[in-house]
């Protein structure tokens, strides 16, 4: 493809080691405008993303979509349940998302998703980011994000777990705020990442840094995902992509190099974990 259709169309991408990132990406705007976006160093982006209702009769779902592939990275999240199931797994396959639940879900649980392809051109990008301490009170926590819609995808993370440890059940997006449920009341010492993804964002805030699959280590409900070029101020998310019983993640939080995640049990050979890390513009 010539230089100026890569150009129309978005793709073109431009190596600049000097940034400290390994790439930059000239996206198109419309007319005559332009916007130069980083990009993961294996080139990440948001393929797809949206919400899927659960069907009764399986602790496993599939969500359907014919041009996904298995190499690509999935994730999904609980966005509205009626009792306390999680996601044990999420794992692209060809033509589908298979999320397994700790149990049968009932039509009442949904989940938010998206997927990531490398070199795809993304039909999403982040919106906002940032970092939540909760309130307490009670279960429900709202986080405030200046011109969130109801119609955007939210993805949560527990960072740092308080002195009584709570969980993320739900998180929702609505106007101007996500609207968190935990296990329990989580005081004021639960720290809870996000970001949010829209469709077609002209003015995305972050970019994925990196995204991929690691195995597991038998040993220690802590683990190390290594993660070359993360830094303490990016933002990590992990969930399972294969595993062999309902353990989860309890936290995630990136550092120097690497993605220090705390299971909720030591964790066998069999399990796996996808992650994505997330850094500012």
């Amino acid at each position: 493809m010539k230089f100026l259709e890569k150009l129309r169309v978005g793709q073109l991408t431009l190596k600049t080691p000097a940034n400290g990132d390994a790439m930059v990406r000239v996206e198109t705007r419309g007319g005559s405008k332009a916007a130069i976006l980083p990009v993961a160093t294996d080139d990440y982006s948001f393929l797809v993303a949206g919400g899927f209702t659960a069907l009764t009769g399986s602790a496993t779902q599939s969500i359907p979509f014919i041009g996904f592939n298995a190499s690509d990275i999935a994730f999904a999240r609980m966005q509205t349940t009626d009792d306390t199931d999680t996601l044990s797994s999420v794992i692209s396959a060809a033509g589908k998302v298979t999320v397994v639940q700790s149990a049968d879900p009932l039509a009442a649980h949904k989940y938010d998703f998206c997927v990531l392809r490398q070199g795809a051109i993304p039909s999403y990008r982040i919106f906002a980011s940032g970092s939540f301490t909760t309130a307490g009170g009670d279960a429900n926590e709202a986080i405030t994000v200046a011109g969130l819609l109801a119609s955007d995808v939210v993805v949560t993370q527990l960072h740092t777990k308080g002195a009584s440890p709570q969980t993320i059940v739900t998180a929702i997006a609505a106007s101007g705020q996500i609207n968190v449920v935990m296990s329990a009341d989580p005081s004021t010492d639960h720290i809870i990442k996000y970001f949010v993804l829209r469709s077609n964002c002209l003015a995305p805030t972050h970019y994925v840094f990196a995204a991929g699959s690691s195995d597991a280590v038998t040993g220690s409900a802590t683990q190390t995902i290594t993660v070359t070029g993360c830094k303490a101020t990016d933002t990590a998310f992990v969930l399972y992509n294969t595993t062999d019983d309902a353990d989860t993640i309890t936290t995630a939080q990136a550092a120097a190099g690497q993605i220090n995640v705390v299971a909720s049990a030591d964790p066998l050979a069999a399990h796996k974990f996808t992650y994505i890390v997330v850094r500012a513009i």
